[in-house]
């Protein structure tokens, strides 16, 4: 697109010229031709007048000296045209190029400009002042809106600002094993202790999160990988095929944020806030996503797999055709989901509260789903291969149509008002007296 835009820009520089150029040419052809054509005519004009017999009435004679008289001044109104015509063009071709020798230097004193305001404020960058850095940031910003030639280099710099200010440390990365030891067991009350950002860094996030994604250029990538961003504010930041694979951004803000395509592969995500947030197509395998808030999270055909989602809260999520290969959702919250084609296989849901979600064609061979809450889930068409059903709370759920199961799995989780698969001789209704829930239909106030 910009080679044909350039070759666009280089067709109007020689055809402007040529235009002018033609069209001078037939404007001074066209009066020439005229001139030609009158002055030939005045010359047969004067052989006629010259040739006249002594006879000829002195009427006549002066009737052809006015033709002669009038056709010469129209030969010379001709002239007159010619050479003006030939002035105008010559003066239109003069101010075209001295426009264009304008317009050039206006467009030099502009590239200088903003070279000048671009030099600053990489300078400005590497001050130790916190206000003369934040100066720098929006300085690059500006020129980002100015300059869409440089939005891609100011972009380039900004990440790499990020990089170099707040990289991911060994310890951090240690720390990630670690991680459970922090979330679940007990702590003595404390003050908040959330992660803060510095504020420069917070600053060149946010204009990194804002930028106008119609201005890069094709395979345009944001680069913030092995950063750490804890506790940073990107919500509604577009980060669209962004690369940030180790990332640290446990508590981070990062609800509407859309990451389509984006690589969070190893990112550190815990506790985030990513409700809302579009992670169509996204890497986040082996990602750490422990605590974090996915509600209303569009995951449609993202890889997770392996990735550590214990206790995450998925309620109303569409995780639908994405892969879960091996991953930890144990306790996470599902409620709601919409999981349809999604494949869990070997992934554990033991205690997961998959109420009212939708499992529908989902690829559940060898998943652990021991005491999982699937009231009312729809596992319509699910593979249950292997998958461990123990104390699963299936009341209400829809069976109809899995695949690969067999009775004794069944017979491990509660039934009660279960629609079974066809074939399966267990009672749907089993443990409805054990879970509380009454076979009888709702009672009616009757008439006096």
């Amino acid at each position: 697109m910009h080679q044909l835009a350039s070759k666009v820009k280089v067709s109007r520089k020689v055809f402007t010229p040529i235009a002018i150029a033609v069209v001078g040419i037939l404007v001074l052809g066209g009066l020439g031709y005229r001139l030609y054509g009158q002055q030939q005519t005045l010359g047969n004009l004067q052989k006629q007048i010259q040739s006249l017999p002594s006879t000829v009435p002195p009427e006549k004679r002066v009737e052809l000296e006015k033709d002669r008289i009038t056709l010469e001044n129209t030969l010379f109104g001709t002239l007159v045209q010619t050479v003006g015509g030939l002035l105008l063009f010559t003066t239109a071709y003069v101010s075209y190029q001295n426009l264009k020798a304008t317009q050039k230097n206006v467009v030099v004193a502009e590239e200088k400009q903003v070279t000048e305001r671009f030099t600053q404020a990489i300078n400005q960058l590497g001050s130790e002042k916190i206000e003369v850095r934040l100066g720098g940031i929006y300085a690059l910003e500006r020129i980002a809106k100015d300059s869409p030639k440089d939005h891609r280099t100011i972009m380039e710099v900004l990440t790499a600002f990020v990089r170099e200010r707040s990289p991911v440390s060994r310890l951090q990365k240690s720390n990630r094993k670690q991680t459970f030891l922090t979330d679940f067991l007990p702590s003595e009350p404390s003050q908040d202790t959330s992660p803060k950002i510095a504020t420069d860094l917070q600053a060149a996030l946010t204009v990194i999160g804002r930028r106008d994604p119609k201005k890069e250029e094709p395979l345009q990538r944001i680069d913030l990988r092995q950063t750490d961003l804890s506790g940073a504010d990107l919500s509604r930041a577009h980060l669209i095929n962004a690369n940030i694979s180790g990332a640290d951004l446990s508590g981070a803000d990062l609800s509407g944020a859309d990451f389509v395509g984006a690589n969070l592969s190893r990112a550190d995500l815990s506790r985030a806030d990513l409700s809302g947030a579009c992670l169509i197509d996204a890497n986040l395998s082996r990602a750490y996503l422990i605590n974090a808030s996915l509600s209303g999270a569009d995951l449609s055909r993202a890889y997770l797999i392996n990735a550590n989602l214990s206790d995450a809260n998925l309620s109303r999520a569409y995780l639908i055709n994405a892969n879960l290969v091996g991953a930890d959702l144990s306790g996470a919250d599902l409620s709601g989901a919409d999981l349809s084609g999604v494949n869990l296989s070997r992934a554990d849901l033991s205690g997961a509260y998959l109420i009212n979600a939708n499992l529908s064609d989902a690829n559940l061979s060898g998943a652990n789903l021991s005491g999982a809450d699937l009231i009312d889930a729809n596992l319509s068409g699910a593979n249950l291969s292997r998958a461990n059903l123990i104390s699963a709370d299936l009341s209400g759920a829809n069976l109809s149509g899995i695949q690969n199961w067999t009775e004794a799995q069944l017979a491990l989780a509660k039934l009660s008002k279960t629609i079974v698969p066809e074939g399966c001789n267990l009672n749907p209704k089993r443990d409805c007296e054990a879970l509380g829930i009454s076979l009888d239909p709702p009672a009616t106030d009757s008439p006096d």
